[in-house]
């Protein structure tokens, strides 16, 4: 994006462990006796987080060098909200939805734009989770799990213009599975049933990313008793 310049990724020995420092309070009820809730609300902060520092530009190769160093400060916070849900023996509910923020920022002015142009929200903001488990038979079960992202917000990235974002998304899994015996299960399971390819998240500074692609498989699993 700097052209002629190009960013060559740099190495640092001199680098400290990352700190976190984290609160968690969580309460759980049952309102009715097939039914439980958790809440959980949540901060992090951090300290000495690895992230990559301009050097001094070399003209000869028009090379800028990009130092990881303990270059960033910053902090989460966020809550989570999950029921669990049986109103039958053989039908189980789950519902799940959390929230996260966060705010990154340099530890000192010389860490440089790069940095500053990671982003505050690295991930989703909002998640939602509904996941339904059914006994057809004593012998057969399904599953459904159907899941949301929020979209990302820009991330600065090795890639051609440099700036990215992950759009949100829908998601489904299933699965059925036949225990014809107590030790052998036969199932099968498809994953990512909404769409062809999904891209979920970009590294910052890493491999090119890659889409998780829709797949369908069959499993034979055998328990051995001893």
């Amino acid at each position: 994006p700097t052209l002629p310049f190009s960013f060559v990724l740099t190495g640092n020995n001199q680098l400290d462990p990352e700190e976190q420092y984290s609160a968690e309070l969580g309460y759980r009820f049952w309102p009715l006796k097939e039914l439980s809730v958790d809440m959980t609300v949540f901060y992090n902060d951090y300290d000495n987080i690895v992230a990559p520092q301009p050097g001094a530009v070399n003209l000869v190769t028009l090379q800028v060098p990009l130092i990881f160093s303990n270059a960033e400060q910053g902090e989460t916070w966020g809550f989570e909200i999950a029921t669990d849900w049986r109103p039958l023996d053989s039908t189980r509910l789950q519902l799940s939805y959390s929230y996260l923020r966060g705010n990154f920022t340099p530890k000192s002015v010389t860490t440089g734009p790069v940095s500053l142009a990671l982003g505050d929200n690295r991930n989703s903001q909002h998640q939602l989770s509904i996941r339904l488990s059914q006994d057809i038979t004593n012998a057969v079960n399904t599953d459904l799990w159907l899941r949301y992202a929020s979209e990302i917000d820009e991330v600065l990235t090795t890639l051609p213009n440099a700036m990215r974002s992950v759009d949100n998304y829908w998601q489904l899994d299933a699965r059925i599975a036949w225990t014809p015996l107590k030790q052998l299960e036969l199932s099968l399971a498809g994953r990512n049933l909404l769409n062809n390819s999904q891209l979920e998240f970009y590294e910052e500074f890493g491999t090119f990313p890659t889409q998780v692609q829709r797949s369908v498989y069959g499993q034979i699993r055998y328990q051995f008793e001893f």
